[in-house]
């Protein structure tokens, strides 16, 4: 199945549920909160540069941010360390997340970091009609919707249907990222998670 956009989600989803009095856009808005935040796949990867300010060597995370993939500064790749980790070597770059920053720590100068990481989708809206999920991955953009439209209108059936189709779809999206890390070289030393 495709759908090309917003628009044709809405008219899907009313015409897959035979509701056109629920507030579908809104549906749409909650499905995406839900899942936002477990879209660490390959499709959601993204990079980029930011200048690192010689004072206070601090960086602001993109407001896309989600999980950080890999950290390189100046070519080299950065070292996370615990917040009480003061400890840098020569040659060395560390780094620690303090709320929506990266705070790095080196011996000289260091001037920017590339960051690879992995960003929100973008909301769909009437003005922003499609995204790389509804693009690659529909079923998932369908299937949840209408698990929220049969939440809303209290059809624990139809919301329980919805919810194996939605299961299925995602599964589908693990097993796309999956066969790409197999085919793909990883990013080296990848950032640990603590």
């Amino acid at each position: 199945m495709s759908i090309a956009n917003f628009q044709q989600l809405v008219s899907y989803v009313q015409d897959y549920s035979l509701r056109s009095d629920a507030p579908i856009p809104l549906l749409i808005g909650l499905l995406e909160s839900d899942i936002r935040p477990l879209l660490t796949v390959w499709r959601a990867e993204t990079s980029t540069d930011i200048n690192i300010p010689s004072a206070t060597k601090t960086i602001t995370l993109p407001t896309d941010y989600v999980e950080m993939r890999a950290i390189f500064v100046d070519g080299k790749v950065a070292k996370p360390i615990s917040i009480f980790d003061d400890k840098i070597y020569h040659n060395e770059i560390t780094y620690y997340k303090m709320g929506n920053q990266l705070v790095f720590n080196s011996i000289g100068e260091i001037k920017v970091a590339s960051l690879v990481y992995y960003a929100t989708i973008p909301s769909l809206t009437s003005t922003q009609t499609s995204n790389w999920l509804l693009s690659a991955f529909p079923n998932v953009y369908l299937f949840g919707t209408l698990a929220k439209l049969y939440h809303w209108a209290r059809d624990e059936e139809g919301k329980a249907a919805a919810q194996q189709e939605l299961a299925t779809a995602l599964q589908q999206l693990t097993e796309d990222d999956k066969k790409h890390i197999r085919i793909n070289n990883p990013i080296p030393r990848e950032v640990t998670q603590w």
